[in-house]
């Protein structure tokens, strides 16, 4: 029998006996953490690397874990300081990737909202580094804070910074998450993006407004029929036009 089987077995959360087995296994786990959590303040630059690939980790492979009630919070505001502070590319890109594999399970997107995660995250999004940029917006775009919109329309509409585009793709669709209407006009004009993998997140982003995004209904045609444009692009522009203008 695995641990996760021998842990579940009873269906009642209220049993003694799923109590003390639940204990069993996370008071051993709840130690780990704190000590990870402590060494993200040791002096030694690898102490520090060593727990932020350990929180990483867990929050990849344990996120089921980390939903007990005070773990997260044992090690959240530590993993916010090194994003927001910190001058080591590494544990900066590992500590967004902690935050990115938390805002992808629902069950933890109300506690991302607070604590400073949110403004750590627009700030990552002027990061020099296209992936950092391009993870924050895909955290945001999880999270769904509404003061990250303008900041995500700065970086959908951002040129200026390499010819790969993974930040602005992201963008568009974390702006497809939030759906704040301050965004369509952005995406409207992110229709004719020089990347076309911009421009295929851009038309999956206005179909996901529904007929709000009516505005957008001529460059979308011209978009899906295109014959010189790629073919998930000009699938994505006919799907959005489908949402907006349904039959």
């Amino acid at each position: 029998m695995g641990i996760l089987e021998w842990l579940f077995k009873p269906t009642d959360f209220t049993d003694p006996l799923w109590l003390s087995r639940a204990e069993a296994l996370v008071k051993p786990m709840r130690k780990a953490v704190h000590q990870m959590t402590d060494a993200l303040s040791h002096p030694d630059p690898s102490r520090q690397a060593n727990a932020m690939f350990g929180l990483r980790d867990l929050s990849r492979k344990w996120s089921w874990w980390v939903e007990h009630p005070d773990v997260l919070d044992t090690f959240l505001p530590s993993v916010v300081m090194h994003l927001r502070e910190g001058r080591d590319d590494i544990l900066r890109c590992e500590a967004l990737e902690v935050i990115r594999s938390l805002a992808q399970r629902s069950v933890h997107r109300d506690r991302l909202r607070h604590g400073g995660v949110p403004e750590a995250l627009v700030l990552c999004l002027s990061d020099p580094n296209r992936m950092t940029r391009a993870g924050a917006a895909e955290s945001l775009g999880y999270i769904g804070d509404e003061a990250a919109v303008m900041p995500l329309i700065c970086l959908l509409q951002d040129v200026s910074h390499d010819e790969y585009w993974e930040a602005a793709e992201y963008a568009a669709a974390a702006l497809s998450q939030i759906r704040d209407s301050r965004a369509l006009p952005a995406l409207v004009d992110a229709v004719k993006h020089p990347s076309y993998l911009v421009r295929g997140s851009v038309a999956r982003a206005l179909g996901a407004f529904g007929r709000e995004a009516a505005p957008a209904l001529d460059r979308l045609r011209q978009l899906a029929e295109s014959e010189d444009e790629e073919h998930e692009v000009r699938r994505n522009a006919r799907d959005a036009i489908s949402a907006i203008e349904p039959v």
